[in-house]
């Protein structure tokens, strides 16, 4: 049972820092800072053509970003000690995943609809 803990808790500590970096790769976009570039940014046609929509779109994503890694790893720790979830490896893992998946594809279907309104 304590190998068991011992995976969880590396699992949870693993998405807690894949969190702390996505925050931390969204600092330069919130602050605009990444020039137009083919990979670090919000890279799509339009905002790679002109510069003012490459730094309202990226400005935008890069907001949406520091929410999801924040939640991201507030949300692994506060899986973890949920009862029944938490001491089931397997459970986490899904869980992880979920809150991954979804944020993800909340981040890119908002920046997109944001990017249609410039």
């Amino acid at each position: 049972m304590d190998d068991l803990n011992t995976e969880i808790t590396s699992l949870m500590i693993t998405f807690v820092c894949l969190g702390l970096l996505i925050v931390g790769l969204s600092v330069p976009m919130i602050l605009r800072r990444v020039k137009p570039n083919p990979w670090y940014g919000f890279r799509t046609p339009r905002p790679l053509a002109d510069e003012s929509v490459w730094y309202a779109a990226n400005g935008y994503s890069g907001r949406l970003l520091l929410m999801l890694g924040a939640i991201w790893a507030a949300g692994a720790v506060v899986l973890r000690y949920v009862p029944d979830m938490g001491t089931d490896f397997a459970a986490c893992s899904i869980a992880y995943g979920v809150v991954i998946t979804v944020g993800l594809l909340a981040v890119v279907g908002l920046s997109f609809r944001y990017l249609c309104s410039l």
